[in-house]
């Protein structure tokens, strides 16, 4: 087998759109439609030609491999997720307040059906992660010796210091972990970090366990309101891990099933804050063979791909930058969010929090768009830049929230309208109740009298 290299693939931004135009051109993207059956099929969208046609360059490169259509908006729905993690010093304003990039990201589908594209998008954010692994590691290695040379010349000389432990800063942090842990984590990552998890029940088992109740985390990141956590520690100081302003990213795939297991209902606040991608597909074979025709080896693509996005997460981490919207983009965006408030608020108004909330994605994804063009295309930083948004990463990132707009609208129409409705929701919301009211002050036997919950339950609960 010859030797695969990304120039063999695409050399330049020209080469790399007549290419991308093979592999696209070949499939028929249906167009958004409203037909008046009824059924939620009538907000079942891909994602338009047209954005992967204006893609910025690395994201075409990381799109084209992918010539079945739910696949490859899988993998780009994952991969927005993935890189708005990647940009922790970027910031814009949106209505007043500033913001970063992170997005929360939900594939659903049965299995089998081919969202495990998704898996792939992570290698656009492995190469930070191992980046600033490494960092950690070597930062550990230099603590450890200098704790050894502290033990041993203590005695002798009593104005020694004892280093202090150092952070230890990752990406990609594991779903499978407690609230205590996830804090520690965006603690000691400065606040910024990725949840990647393909079984999205990984992550809603944790939530359903005592000691691993972080939906309030979530619900509080997305909008980088302050979380905090307090625990015992070794000393009569407790141990305190507040995070000012979170910057944590989602990125999720699971079976409807599973949905409903992690977000109990419309009315639990972490559904509109989320962008889903659902879809099913009628059962078929594809040839798996290497000698399928357009084969391409995913491992090595992703693997040279993956260079490319660290390149660009290590410029954009050098200093602070400033996303923009043009005056003429704000009007469009207004507008347009006008206009699909007031299709759905009479019918569906389950969904006007997503479809506000989608304001904010829309305006988060023009944000990456414009990171991975300017920074992708660009050799030069400016410290402190302002990165301006093109009407083409405009137009991109509005027909993507059109889409993600009507996967939620057909998520609305599969949820649970009230947690009530949800088996999976009670105990969790039992949970919250107890710790807010632990917090608000009253006793435990007092939030154990409210709930009509033993007060071994309340005390485990509450338990710091």
């Amino acid at each position: 087998m010859t030797e695969f290299r990304i120039d063999d693939v695409f050399t330049t931004e020209e080469t790399g759109r007549k290419e991308i135009e093979k592999v696209v051109n070949g499939s028929t993207v249906p167009k958004v439609s409203r037909p008046k059956n009824g059924t939620v099929d009538k907000w079942d969208t891909n994602v338009p030609k047209t954005v992967y046609d204006n893609l910025p360059l690395l994201l075409s490169k990381a799109c084209a491999v992918f010539p079945n259509e739910r696949e490859r908006d899988v993998f780009l729905t994952a991969s927005l997720a993935v890189l708005s993690g990647c940009f922790p010093t970027v910031t814009g304003e949106y209505d007043g307040t500033d913001v970063f990039a992170n997005l929360y990201a939900f594939i659903v589908a049965p299995a089998a059906s081919g969202k495990g594209s998704m898996v792939w998008a992570k290698y656009l954010g492995n190469g930070y992660h191992k980046l600033l692994k490494g960092e950690s590691d070597t930062a550990f290695d230099m603590y450890s010796t200098m704790l050894t040379e502290y033990n041993q010349t203590k005695k002798n000389n009593p104005y020694s210091v004892e280093p202090v432990i150092p952070p230890y800063k990752i990406l990609y942090f594991p779903a499978n972990t407690s609230a205590a842990m996830i804090l520690r984590n965006l603690y000691e990552s400065e606040g910024n970090g990725v949840l990647f998890e393909s079984e999205a029940d990984t992550l809603s088992s944790s939530l359903m366990q005592d000691w691993g109740n972080f939906s309030d985390v979530l619900r509080k990141a997305f909008h980088h309101e302050p979380v905090s956590s307090s625990r015992k520690g070794n000393g009569p100081k407790p141990v305190q891990n507040e995070v000012n302003r979170p910057r944590l990213s989602v990125c999720l795939s699971g079976t409807p099933a599973q949905v409903s297991r992690l977000i109990h209902s419309v009315e639990d606040g972490l559904f509109s804050r989320f962008m889903f991608y659902s879809f099913s597909i009628d059962a078929s074979w594809r040839d798996v063979s290497p000698f399928a025709k357009g084969r391409v080896n995913l491992n090595k693509h992703f693997t040279l791909l993956e260079e490319e996005a660290l390149k660009i997460a290590e410029v954009v981490r050098i200093c602070d930058h400033r996303f923009e919207l043009t005056e003429s983009q704000w009007t469009r965006l207004n507008s347009r969010f006008t206009q699909w408030l007031d299709e759905i608020k009479e019918d569906i108004p389950d969904a006007i929090s997503s479809v506000k909330r989608m304001g904010l994605i829309c305006f988060r994804i023009a944000m990456i768009l414009t990171i991975v063009r300017h920074f992708h295309e660009t050799i030069s930083v400016e410290v402190n830049s302002n990165l301006i948004c093109s009407d083409a990463d405009f137009d991109t990132a509005i027909t993507l929230a059109e889409v993600y707009k009507d996967h939620a609208l057909m998520m609305v129409e599969q949820m649970p309208t009230t947690i009530a409705n949800n088996q999976f929701a009670q105990k969790s919301e039992n949970i919250e109740r107890a710790q807010a009211m632990k917090e608000a002050g009253k006793s435990i036997r007092e939030i154990a009298k409210e709930l009509d919950i033993p007060k071994s339950t309340i005390l485990r609960w509450t338990k710091q």
